[in-house]
């Protein structure tokens, strides 16, 4: 019995517990921006997992839309089927955390010693997961994702070929040979 014991006491202290953990999208979901993470806007979004670097996707809108550098994010103009729409993204991170019990508990037992707690900084941790939030407004008919929208079927068709093309493009002059 008493080497269950310690087996279950060291799996334990050992163990990493999630306190939060980032959703797994597979291809894409269109959801309520302010679900997703709080600081979105209330209209639907098409969100992806950004398997890129930092800012990635910034570059590939800025080629694609002829921004000229400046970083383009909000209202950036395109025409679809003679309408003229315009897009808005999001670079959003929602971190996994973690507790470390194990570091607890080997700082509890330290801090009777003169040693003192030595794993302050690592009782928890964290990966972050990123991913692109795509909104796309008309002027009439405001959000183009809404169940509503009758522009709801072709803007998500756009948005798949545009994921695609992001997702594909190895570097980011790529875009502009794809156009």
């Amino acid at each position: 019995m008493k080497p269950l014991l310690y087996f279950v006491l060291l799996c334990f202290c050992s163990s990493c517990i999630p306190l939060r953990i980032a959703p797994t999208i597979d291809d894409h979901k269109v959801v309520t921006g302010k679900k997703f993470k709080n600081h979105l806007p209330k209209d639907q979004l098409f969100i992806f997992s950004d398997p890129k670097e930092a800012e990635a996707f910034y570059k590939f809108v800025d080629r694609k839309f002829d921004g000229k550098g400046e970083m383009l994010d909000t209202d950036i103009g395109f025409d679809l089927n003679n309408e003229h729409f315009y897009l808005t993204f999001y670079e959003v991170e929602i971190p996994t955390k973690f507790v470390n019990v194990g570091t607890i508990f080997v700082d509890l037992a330290l801090s009777s010693t003169d040693i003192g707690p030595i794993f302050e900084d690592q009782y928890s941790s964290r990966k972050g997961h990123w991913y692109i939030a795509i909104g796309v407004d008309h002027d009439r008919y405001g959000d183009c994702l809404s169940t509503t929208s009758p522009y709801r079927e072709i803007v998500l068709a756009y948005l798949r070929d545009l994921k695609q093309e992001y997702i594909s493009a190895q570097q980011y002059h790529d875009a502009l040979f794809k156009m």
